[in-house]
């Protein structure tokens, strides 16, 4: 961290000096010395790099006599991570030197690199160009305004590496080309212009020609009017659309390659009082609200789903929605292939049953093609915040739940019993479940609330990843049940007073075949494995956790993490654990503001409210408020009212205005 700033000190000296004209070389993750090629060319130590990340050396490398520079290098570790390069404006070409020294098939790691906010790799795969251990080269032109590189690698999927980085001045004065997606990848959401823009409105009518000066109504708009292409975007303007009870069926049909959008106008408000019923292929739905104003929380089979997704929904995005007091948030269910739901705010949604609340934040099926859900912000529903869970007939495979924060789902039903942030369960067997970089909190001092991964009434289930999530709070903090095959790295585990970890196998499975390692423990030492409950000695004794830590007792310091929204630029969720329960924390925005913009942090507890905090981005910290903050008001009577967490939690979502 002290190199980092001291070099991001200097770098206004550098720029009026008009330094780093000359070609710069960096050795990514090598550590001590400089390295010199075969051919005589230096290469720097590892420099410039922000947001973290880890180093490594991967052994020989084909293709190349100067393995040492393609076998070190930086990859992500618990955030993305960053280069800033500072240049002399004008136009470089750089070069990023990969080669692939842990994963062994393609798919396994997947990420994008932009440069100053431009893509210039989107879903690049190394193992989809070169076979593993080979050297590969990728040169671009880019172009330095503001007297610096920004060199960004977001994974996708894995996490983001590079082995070396070259910046040579170019003299190239003619426009640069814009960067191409990757083929076969989806593309980038078009673009205002790109294909045809539509109008609906709450005063709009189904004899409208769906233009600015004559929008449809929303039902007319959904339901697939001959008039919309695939491309096209249908913008939805300030107002509420239906009645309570109005469920909206959208029809119509986009394409891999050319989705139809239907979102948000540029800073308006657009709420549909009802639910949306999905049967469209490749159809985008993107920052709208959807709520339900049926005050009677008792008889919530009656209301909708905030969103539900029907026949015909392959390729499905829910982008940026913000679902509340519905009867569920989203049912995602088996016929939403390849969808996604990425970037949504879920919460007090549900009803009271006789014995428990029902309805949770999402409700999940899949078997074929892969359902991701990522980057939400889910929280405070009637009965779970993500459940995936099956039967005999429907399946839970192929699931990625990625970078969510989740957290004291159950808190609004009668008694406020907290249940599962994260379930899965069920089905015939859970398959290729991939559960990462998430973040759970059930408030650690009421010793309530669970995630599960596979439960006690499964049988046998197949593969798990579960790699570098917060599993926080609860009565038994993480379980996982009845797996053949179980990675379980780089987490992160405080539980107070209860269970820590519950670890359970049936018939042939042996835990000692785990990949169970690098982990982080806090708190009560307390472990089953199988009927009995272990110290932290005896579970590493049965060839669990040889390289992880356990710290008694609560974590301290704070714990603060920025997530750049996928599809906006300038937007991005916040978590922060407060274990030191200061007022207010500091955190680094670079991830997700440029210099000079203007923007807003909302509490994510009480969205609609006034922001937290506002400003002009200049670099560096911003503080956010963690005392003294109020939870949104649920819709009608509801058990448990709804309670902000204390000081020692909280959820953000910052923007750009």
């Amino acid at each position: 961290m002290l190199l980092a700033g001291c070099l991001f000190a200097a770098w206004p000296a550098a720029q009026r000096a008009g330094a780093q004209q000359s070609t710069i070389r960096i050795t990514a993750g090598g550590a001590t010395r400089n390295y010199v090629t075969s051919s005589g060319v230096e290469y720097q130590t590892d420099r410039y790099f922000q947001l973290g990340g880890t180093t490594y050396y991967g052994g020989r490398i084909a293709g190349t006599d100067d393995s040492y520079l393609y076998a070190t290098g930086r990859a992500g570790l618990y955030t993305d991570f960053s280069y800033r390069i500072p240049v002399a404006n004008g136009t470089y070409k750089l070069t990023l030197k990969f080669a692939e020294t842990s994963c062994t098939r393609p798919g396994e790691r997947v990420f994008n690199v932009t440069v100053n906010g431009a893509p210039v790799l989107t879903n690049f795969d190394i193992l989809a160009e070169v076979p593993p251990a080979t050297a590969l080269d990728k040169s671009f032109l880019v172009r330095a305004d503001g007297g610096v590189l920004d060199i960004r690698f977001t994974k996708v999927r894995g996490r983001g590496a590079v082995s070396a980085i070259v910046v040579e001045p170019s003299g190239h004065a003619s426009p640069l080309p814009e960067p191409v997606p990757a083929p076969g990848n989806p593309p980038p959401p078009p673009a205002a212009g790109s294909g045809n823009q539509w109008y609906a409105a709450p005063n709009g009518s189904p004899h409208g020609d769906g233009s600015r000066s004559n929008p449809w109504d929303l039902a007319t708009a959904l339901a697939g009017p001959s008039s919309v292409r695939p491309g096209d975007t249908i913008w939805l303007r300030s107002g509420t659309y239906g009645d309570s009870r109005t469920i909206f069926h959208s029809r119509l049909k986009g394409t891999s390659a050319k989705p139809v959008i239907v979102r948000q106008y540029p800073g308006e408000r657009a709420t549909i009082d009802g639910g949306l019923a999905t049967y469209s292929p490749y159809t985008w739905y993107w920052g709208f609200e959807i709520t339900n104003s049926k005050t009677h929380r008792g008889e919530g089979r009656s209301a909708p789903e905030c969103v539900c997704t029907y026949d015909g929904s392959t390729g499905v995005k829910l982008i940026n929605l913000v679902l509340h007091d519905c009867s569920q948030g989203i049912g995602f269910w088996t016929p939403a292939r390849d969808a996604e739901a990425h970037g949504n705010l879920i919460y007090y949604n549900g009803y009271q049953g006789d014995s428990r609340g029902h309805g949770h934040g999402i409700y999940v099926q899949n078997r074929n093609g892969t359902k991701t859900i990522s980057d939400n912000i889910i929280f405070s529903q009637f009965g779970l915040g993500i459940q995936a869970y099956g039967s005999g007939s429907a399946f839970v495979e192929n699931i990625v739940a990625d970078g969510n924060i989740v957290f004291n789902n159950g808190a609004i039903s009668k008694d406020g019993i907290h249940v599962d942030n994260i379930l899965f369960a069920g089905g015939a067997g859970l398959r290729n479940i991939t559960v990462t970089d998430n973040y759970t909190y059930h408030t650690p001092d009421e010793n309530d609330g669970y995630s599960r991964l596979g439960w006690p009434w499964s049988d046998v289930n197949h593969n798990v990843v579960a790699r570098g999530n917060y599993w926080i709070g609860g009565e038994s903090v993480i379980e996982l049940w009845n797996w053949n095959r179980a990675t379980f790295t780089g987490n992160t585990i405080y539980g107070r007073d209860m269970l820590m970890v519950m670890l359970q196998t049936t018939g042939n499975q042996n835990p000692a075949s785990y990949e169970w390692r690098n982990n982080r423990y806090f708190g009560s030492a307390r472990f089953r494995l199988g009927r009995s409950n272990e110290s932290w000695t005896a579970w590493r004794a049965a060839g669990l956790d040889r390289d992880s830590t356990y710290t008694p007792g609560a974590p301290s310091g704070v714990w603060a993490f920025v997530r750049p929204n996928k599809y906006e630029a300038g937007r991005g969720n916040i978590v922060v654990y407060n274990w030191d329960q200061r007022s207010s924390v500091e955190v680094d925005l670079s991830g997700v503001l440029q210099r000079g913009a203007r923007y807003e942090i909302r509490d994510a507890q009480d969205f609609f409210g006034h922001p937290v905090a506002t400003g002009t981005y200049n670099g560096g910290k911003v503080a956010i408020p963690m005392a003294g903050l109020r939870a949104a008001d649920a819709v009608g009577g509801v058990p448990t009212s709804p309670r902000h967490t204390t000081a020692e939690f909280g959820a953000f979502v910052v923007l750009t205005r």
